[in-house]
């Protein structure tokens, strides 16, 4: 598959930017205690790793962020979509790798792992491959995976598609 190939090549991840992270406001008139609601994100990895848990990398290649044990829940898990695409529920970026710590193997560790434990637990070339911002919030993405699937299938151009 070209996206695993990519990976392999040590090839940035494509991040698919269809519309911006932030397409909606609640709360009072503008300026007046208005937040920024969050909008969901769908995103494909270089093999099937929906059942590992994410890490991301800084620039340098160091842990810039990982989850608690407690984190990793049921609710927690990437949603299967369309074409290779899942909805991502717990945080993942282009920067996204992931470990050989299954979600209810890590689930159930009383502490997190230190960073240099996760690092050497990244399995080699499985990465998160494309990221994609969606125009509704994972609430909304949940009750209608749907709608989340002909969207994907029309906004993903120029994303690496195995």
């Amino acid at each position: 598959a070209p996206a695993a190939d990519d990976a392999a090549a040590g090839n940035p991840p494509t991040v698919v930017r269809a519309n911006p992270a932030v397409i909606g406001y609640r709360g009072g008139p503008a300026g007046k205690g208005s937040k920024a609601i969050p909008k969901a994100t769908a995103f494909r990895m270089s093999g099937d790793y929906a059942r590992n848990v994410a890490i991301t990398l800084a620039a340098d290649g160091t842990v810039q962020s990982y989850p608690a044990p407690t984190d990793i829940t049921p609710s927690s898990a990437p949603v299967e979509l369309d074409g290779g695409w899942w909805l991502d529920r717990r945080g993942v970026t282009d920067r996204s790798v992931f470990t050989r710590y299954t979600l209810q193997e890590y689930a159930a560790l009383k502490e997190a792992p230190t960073p240099a434990e996760l690092l050497a637990a990244v399995i080699p070339g499985a990465r998160v491959t494309a990221v994609m911002k969606l125009p509704v919030t994972t609430r909304e993405a949940l009750a209608d995976t749907a709608a989340v699937n002909s969207y994907i299938a029309t906004h993903a151009l120029g994303a690496k598609v195995p």
